[in-house]
């Protein structure tokens, strides 16, 4: 059923807040059983709430502006192995230029044919997402190609292409990277995390970490790449690079060192803490062998239980640097 409302969305466990004047469609429900269906039955303005659970699909968006809120990127997973051949696991084409339209509190996996593909779309906002375990030949992760969108404390890790190891923007888009964390994406060729072509990028506070590539950040024709207060470690590339009337713009206070440090135990989201959102990626894959989400079986048993659990609440708290 579809009811219009006005209403400030919390999503607790990645504190993802939203506000609309449209309809909220539940996913699953007996109206929407899947995220497709939801996002078909939508009309600009609407908000496709997605529950905790993992989601074997590929989404389509075209021609309209809504939001797609998840419960919290450790719990609400949309994987497109299998139903994503030839086709990104999220293709959004062509929203209306009123915006914003949310993306927020979802992990996207598995992409054979990159994670997540904006064509023309206006006054995105993506947060509190993780891009992973996605492959193609350019921008595995995200190519976002025109228009403009901000992205905010996204993961993309683990993902591999030619060029674009995580992100290839193209076609004059615009974008903001603000505490982003780019982690163990591999370009055979460059840009390790990103390459910029014919856009510009703006990278604030961003870590990049264990990515192979020429280069890890790469602008190349007639781009021009910004990058401020970010942390190089361990990459195989150099840290910046430009080409071909690309321009790179070192606005300061990056470091770059050989060595990570320590990895802290517990800290599955990556952000510096143990605490639930951590606890809930545990819960999610309990009684599972955590093939499914790398480095969840904390002590390594082969199974996720209590023993992993003991573990987590004995680094409960900040990680140590």
């Amino acid at each position: 059923m579809r009811a219009t409302t006005m209403t400030v969305m919390g999503i607790a466990a990645s504190a993802v807040v939203h506000t609309t004047s449209g309809a909220e469609l539940a996913v699953p429900s007996k109206q929407y059983p899947t995220i497709q269906a939801a996002i078909d039955g939508a009309v600009n303005g609407d908000v496709v709430v997605i529950a905790a659970g993992l989601y074997r699909e590929k989404l389509l968006i075209q021609g309209k502006t809504i939001s797609l809120l998840g419960t919290d990127a450790s719990t609400t997973i949309i994987d497109g192995a299998q139903v994503a051949e030839g086709s990104p696991v999220l293709h959004y084409i062509n929203s209306t230029q009123g915006g914003p339209c949310v993306i927020a509190g979802v992990t996207i996996q598995n992409g054979s044919t990159n994670g997540v593909i904006l064509d023309g779309v206006w006054n995105l906002v993506m947060r509190d997402c993780v891009i992973r375990h996605c492959t193609s030949t350019y921008g595995a992760a995200l190519i976002p190609g025109g228009g403009n969108a901000r992205f905010e404390r996204v993961t993309f890790r683990s993902n591999t292409a030619v060029n674009g190891g995580a992100v290839n923007t193209a076609n004059g888009f615009a974008g903001s990277f603000d505490s982003c964390a780019f982690i163990d994406n591999i370009a055979s060729n460059t840009g390790g995390a990103l390459i910029d072509f014919y856009s510009s990028s703006t990278l604030t506070n961003c870590t990049f970490r264990g990515n192979s590539g020429a280069f890890v950040v790469f602008s190349y024709l007639g781009s021009s790449t910004t990058v401020g207060s970010g942390a190089f470690c361990a990459n195989s590339g150099a840290a910046l690079g430009a080409c071909c009337g690309g321009v790179i713009l070192d606005v300061g206070s990056n470091t770059e060192s050989v060595n990570c440090p320590t990895a802290c135990v517990g800290d599955l989201v990556v952000d510096g803490l143990i605490d639930a959102l951590d606890m809930a990626v545990l819960l999610n894959f309990w009684n599972t062998d955590g093939s499914q989400y790398p480095g969840v079986d904390l002590n390594n048993d082969g199974v996720v239980d209590a023993g992993d659990i003991a573990v987590l609440l004995n680094a409960w708290g900040q990680c140590a640097q």
